[in-house]
């Protein structure tokens, strides 16, 4: 509620600009972040609900109106089905599409979308559309991004085809979901627990069935998935599961029955989870190995990990430890507390340990920034000036968002040209 309100206070002051902008700050890998908080591109989805390029672009053609169909199923929640599946959904729901964006607050259809404020936008901007025919121009930013990028750029680095094709790297029929790949091989390993006699068993039944009606939903397994290449460890990848299974176990109103050990239960679907990751991502996880050895053997040397990325940028990890100072405190005039704070001032020793955990996931984000380098190099080159990104996820006018996509591949083939 405050970071709407927040969201909603920041964009009152700015309704009267015609064009603002912002100032973007780059990190040591290459990633940029606008520097200004509450509306920003990188917001959540109010915040990039309310924001529209200043310009804009006519939308021609059926070729550009179809990008802005797309983004409507998108925002929706319907982008894990073909391109030619949203344009269908689309079209069935136009009349009521129109019908949002001509008055959202009669129809609140809007408030049922998977992002409900870029949903609207778009609405809204499609009624204009339909208003005017060809022509119009469209201001709202068409996004596009990756399928767990993380995943992807690692099935580029080790080459493993199969990784490619379970993260649409390569081209398939349907857009393929390793979210849902994984719940679906964690439900079947689950099934085999729930028929063993005893409170796991009887436990892991319980929610299958009847929490989650008979399979796991991605849901549950999405966090940890995601963070698997950023270097989520197994106890990290146990609290988003559990946290899951709680929120489902809100909705639902069902709970586990009375006297089951609850922890047994909710550890042994956790397990499942993190085998089945491990089990589907196994070339990932060896080339973090690889990265991760690399960082320990430099920093056993005295030397930072360095490297420069295809876009030519230079990338210096440098992590060292912390000195631990501990300071007495007086709570109430009686108790005398002992407590432990961090000094903020590095004491010139490599952490290992820091170099280690940090390698993978640096790299990772200095390759999607370069990919994100080369894709804005490309659409300056032929004139597009207007242009979101969210480090993976890039947006144009729906009148470029057909060049966007084709920039962004070639963008890929250029980092992976060479093994970087």
């Amino acid at each position: 509620v405050v970071a709407y309100g927040r969201t909603a206070w920041m964009a009152e002051k700015l309704r009267t600009e015609r064009r603002f902008w912002y100032p973007m700050f780059t990190d040591f890998r290459g990633r940029t972040y606008p520097r200004s908080g509450f509306v920003s591109p990188q917001g959540n989805d109010l915040s990039k609900g309310l924001l529209l390029f200043a310009d804009g672009a006519p939308i021609k053609d059926e070729k550009a109106a179809n990008w802005l169909r797309i983004h409507l199923a998108n925002c929706f929640g319907i982008d894990k089905v073909t391109f030619a599946e949203r344009l269908k959904w689309t079209a069935e729901n136009e009349r009521r599409i129109l019908s949002v964006g001509s008055d959202p607050l009669e129809d609140r259809w809007w408030t049922e979308a998977d992002q409900p404020w870029c949903f609207l936008a778009a609405a809204i901007d499609y009624w204009r559309f339909h208003q005017d025919g060809f022509g119009y121009v469209s201001r709202v930013p068409v996004a596009m991004d990756g399928s767990n990028n993380g995943l992807q750029l690692y099935s580029l680095l080790t080459g493993s085809a199969d990784l490619a094709r379970r993260t649409n790297v390569l081209p398939s029929a349907c857009p393929q979901d390793i979210y849902a790949e994984v719940a679906a091989a964690t439900t079947r390993r689950l099934s085999g627990v729930s028929e063993e006699v005893g409170d796991v068993g009887v436990g892991v039944g319980f929610l299958l069935g009847e929490i989650f009606g008979g399979a796991l939903p991605r849901s549950v397994v999405k966090r940890s998935v995601m963070t698997l290449p950023y270097g989520v460890t197994q106890y990290a990848s146990g609290r988003y599961v559990v946290e899951s299974i709680k929120e489902a176990s809100e909705k639902s109103g069902k709970r586990l029955p009375n006297g089951i050990d609850q922890y047994a239960v909710l550890s042994a679907v956790a397990d499942a989870v993190w085998a089945e990751i491990r089990c589907g991502v196994g070339p990932a996880l060896e080339c973090m190995d690889w990265i991760r050895n690399l960082a320990r053997t430099l920093t056993a040397a005295g030397k930072p990990l360095r490297w420069v990325t295809p876009s030519g940028f230079l990338v210096e990890q440098r992590y060292e430890k912390f000195a631990w100072k501990r300071i007495t405190t007086v709570l109430g005039f009686k108790s005398r507390v002992k407590t432990e704070m961090r000094n903020k001032q590095p004491t010139g020793e490599p952490s290992s340990r820091a170099a280690a955990n940090g390698a993978p996931p640096n790299f990772v984000h200095s390759l999607d920034a370069a990919i994100m380098s080369g894709t804005v190099n490309r659409r300056r080159a032929v004139g597009i000036r207007q242009f979101a990104a969210v480090h993976d996820s890039f947006a144009v006018p729906a009148a470029d968002a057909a060049f966007l996509a084709q920039s962004i591949r070639e963008s890929v083939v250029d980092v992976f040209r060479k093994p970087p």
